[in-house]
């Protein structure tokens, strides 16, 4: 099986929308690396603007090369709300399954019981360098039942109108905070809590223990861009199922019957901090930091 996350910036509904034309667009790349591969099945994924109109064209002519090259071709929208994860994160999926396997791919199953909100997921976070209002914060989130909106890598939000809802809401998309709120920087006229690449991390439901390599702008760039890892696993065990035949015991898997969440003080997302609580060789081995 092959899956890739090409780049989303060519069909993004903000930019310059160039589509195929882009220097970015590896779309026809994949189906070369098809071609070369010849898997069984592949999932290619990307944002939902590459099914506007304009690009409708390029789609129709994507999928003709999928065939040629002996795939059959679904397209699947799927959301990371209904997996568990504190942001409306609408993608679409280009599954494929060679000729011989057609017909056998079904889409996981959506779990609304996992819906959290951020009040939920940054319980621990918000409020880690004791500012006070952190608790009040938390439980306005909650009884909003606030989700975030795609948050795209140093900018935040690329929609303007989704970065004011969020001040509205009070909660700052970009850029990336270095730290949580401390009392002081509270007490600042115009106030609005960040947030820092650990919690982005958390909203979009990376493992507290997941590590990111750069400093504050590539990580933040590298958890926006990211699938969200709940997602692909679902994607990935629906996958499974396909090409091997297996029943998915899907609440097992993703965990649905222990939906809360056990609080773990995270690890920093600083190089140096990492360095400092790890002897030389541990570093020059693992040669990442948190």
């Amino acid at each position: 099986m092959q899956g890739r996350g090409l780049p989303c910036t060519p069909f993004s509904t903000v930019g310059a929308k160039k589509g195929r034309h882009d220097e970015n667009d590896l779309m026809r790349e994949g189906v070369r690396a098809l071609r070369e591969i010849a898997p069984k099945a592949f999932l290619f994924e990307n944002v939902e603007g590459l099914l506007h109109a304009r690009h409708a064209d390029y789609v129709a002519f994507l999928l003709r090369e999928f065939s040629k090259a002996g795939y059959s071709v679904e397209i699947h929208r799927i959301d990371a709300r209904d997996y568990g994860v504190a942001q409306n994160r609408s993608r679409i999926m280009f599954v494929g399954m060679r000729k011989d396997l057609a017909g056998t791919f079904r889409m996981p199953p959506r779990f609304p019981e996992l819906s959290t909100n951020v009040g939920v997921v940054l319980a621990d976070l918000m409020g880690e360098n004791g500012w006070i209002g952190a608790d009040a914060w938390l439980e306005a989130m909650r009884a909003r039942d606030y989700r975030s909106d795609t948050i795209r890598g140093y900018q935040g939000s690329p929609h303007v109108g989704e970065a004011v809802r969020a001040a509205e809401r009070q909660l700052s998309y970009a850029p990336p905070a270095k730290a949580a709120p401390t009392n002081e920087e509270a007490s600042r006229e115009g106030f609005v809590p960040g947030l820092t690449n650990r919690m982005r991390a958390r909203i979009q439901a990376f493992p507290d223990e997941w590590r990111f390599v750069g400093g504050l702008g590539p990580v933040a760039d590298q958890i926006g861009n990211a699938v969200v890892p709940a997602v692909a696993q679902a994607m990935g065990l629906a996958m499974l199922s396909s090409l091997k035949g297996w029943a998915i015991d899907w609440e097992a898997m993703m965990e649905v019957a222990s939906t809360r969440r056990v609080l773990v003080l995270p690890p920093s997302l600083s190089a140096e901090d990492y360095a400092e609580n790890h002897d030389d060789e541990t570093v020059k081995k693992e040669r990442t930091y948190v």
